[in-house]
């Protein structure tokens, strides 16, 4: 489960913290220049061709959102408005953007809370609890299938995401919080944000589904969910369930969301603080 997360960073150093490295295959007979998101397999008789690779910031894309913007804070919830990374290709309208088209990876602020595509009126008052998207029930949800299908998968971003021990049975008021983030260099303590900067610090990527809802006057606002699965033993003992966290800039690239959870259920750690 996931209902609170911390995220500080101003957005120009989310877009820091974000960076990920682009492979082309470039070809020196012809000079002609592929962009890959994965490093492509390559003939080893041809010695004419080898992988070039570059370090991108991705941009940041700020939606109406009906007026609601992104703002740093070290305890977001649900309906808060977070930056999420989705592929550049669900924004077509930018296609003759030659800068925007380098790119694989966008970043935009989205709603915490998937919003029914079948809701009227104020999108605050649907009634249903969205902000975790169960694994099991994905593929025959009403609200989460149509998005599944259309390949509308997200990264949603944080330094961390906290948790209550629920698998003790002690009072609720005498349950211990954990703030759960991922492994860091050397020095960094996630907790302590003076030992650490944009440059070094190691985000935590969850895995997400995200849609568009359109109010009576045609404004939008992007709004997601996180997806959940069963605990695997690195936080069985704290909580029944667990968000798909992604470990490397590979699985960010994943477009196969199938896959991209087969993989998140394979994550062997994260960092651990009790506050």
């Amino acid at each position: 489960m996931c209902g609170r997360t911390c995220l500080t960073l101003e957005p120009k150093d989310v877009l820091c913290a974000c960076r990920y490295k682009s492979t082309k295959l470039v070809n020196t007979t012809n000079e002609k220049k592929t962009e890959r998101n994965v490093a492509p397999k390559i003939d080893e008789q041809n010695s004419n061709s080898f992988l070039e690779s570059t370090l991108l910031t991705p941009e940041w894309r700020s939606e109406f959102n009906c007026g609601r913007t992104y703002q740093p804070s070290y305890n977001m919830t649900p309906t808060d408005i977070t930056p999420v990374i989705v592929s550049t290709d669900h924004f077509c309208d930018d296609s003759n953007n030659e800068e925007f088209n380098a790119q694989s990876q966008v970043i935009v602020p989205m709603m915490w809370g998937m919003i029914p595509f079948w809701h009227k009126g104020d999108y605050r008052r649907h009634g249903l609890s969205t902000n975790n998207c169960r694994l099991e029930h994905m593929l025959e949800s009403k609200l989460y299938r149509g998005p599944f299908r259309r390949g509308q998968r997200c990264v949603v971003l944080c330094e961390g995401f906290y948790e209550w021990q629920t698998t003790k049975s002690a009072k609720p008021s005498e349950r211990a919080a954990h703030l759960l983030y991922m492994p860091q260099a050397e020095g960094v303590k996630m907790y302590n944000k003076s030992t650490w900067t944009a440059d070094n610090v190691n985000l935590l990527k969850m895995a997400g589904l995200f849609d568009i809802w359109e109010d009576e006057n045609g404004d939008r606002i992007y709004s997601y969910s996180i997806i959940t699965f069963e605990s695997s033993k690195i936080m069985s003992w704290l909580h029944h369930r667990m968000p798909a966290i992604l470990e490397t800039e590979q699985q960010v690239n994943v477009k196969d969301l199938l896959q991209l959870v087969y993989i998140a259920k394979l994550v062997s750690f994260s960092g651990l603080a009790r506050l």
